[in-house]
């Protein structure tokens, strides 16, 4: 008889200590979504993301991976979420956007020695100009590319090193201006000093400031039931000031 009483017990109590997991996929990009030495994926948007999800009774299962295959795993419904990346038109058709996770600036990076200034991107024309092939960098820069703007384009495959792959590009002379996230280049560069220290960037954004999203895949069950529960508990993670607390942390908010 006792032995069926702790039964229904059990049956009939809450059970908190499972939380259903939840696939999440990013690329790497420092300091929102990276590796820490111990191979545990760490950054700004990883601890919103897992913490937004626990409120919702989830447990994040967060992999990197370069970011053509991270798309395509959750456009084919793979994974539940894709987090830390840009809005557009055609992504929205495979995924439902949550709010902002991050504030973005893209700018272009340089030696220090070159006194590079820009007002137009026709100004920099003339210059050996790297980005990277897929990503989508905002209107400004977008449009830049296709009107074939620059004259001496430096294309190079998406990787995990990419960025650190154009800083060596500068420092080796290989290319005079490098187009990267603020915070993602200037992280590199501090993380490998003295060796890029006559690295530096323009400080003037190309375009405005971007915002990049989590996205929750449209073929994953109840997908945009649970887009509008995360977007809920992000505001109240805003509104408690733990989000700035977060930002803060990884040095990008005051």
């Amino acid at each position: 008889m006792k032995r069926l009483v702790v039964i229904m017990i059990l049956l009939l109590s809450p059970f908190t200590g499972y939380a259903e997991e939840l696939p999440v996929v990013c690329q790497e990009f420092p300091p929102y979504n990276y590796l820490d030495d111990s191979g545990n994926v760490i950054g700004s948007s990883t601890e919103i993301v897992t913490e937004v999800l626990q409120r919702m009774g989830f447990q994040a299962n967060i992999k990197l991976l370069p970011l053509n295959r991270a798309y395509r795993e959750a456009a084919d419904g793979k994974v539940a979420i894709l987090m830390t990346f840009a809005k557009n038109a055609e992504r929205e058709k495979d995924l439902f956007f949550t709010e902002a996770l991050a504030s973005i600036e893209v700018v272009f990076f340089k030696r220090k020695a070159d006194h590079i200034r820009w007002n137009e991107l026709s100004d920099v024309k003339d210059f050996r100009v790297g980005y990277v092939q897929g990503y989508d960098y905002g209107g400004t820069m977008m449009d830049a590319i296709r009107n074939k703007t620059f004259n001496k384009p430096d294309v190079i495959a998406a990787s995990a090193t990419v960025d650190f792959q154009q800083m060596l590009k500068l420092l080796y002379d290989r290319i005079d201006l490098a187009v990267c996230p603020k915070t993602q280049c200037s992280r590199i560069i501090r993380m490998n000093s003295p060796k890029f220290d006559d690295l530096d960037y323009i400080d003037k954004s190309i375009g405005p400031a971007r915002e990049f999203y989590a996205g929750f895949s449209r073929k994953w069950p109840n997908a945009e039931t649970l887009r509008d529960q995360f977007n809920n508990n992000l505001k109240k993670l805003r509104s408690e000031g733990r989000l700035n607390t977060i930002l803060k942390k990884h040095e990008l908010a005051n």
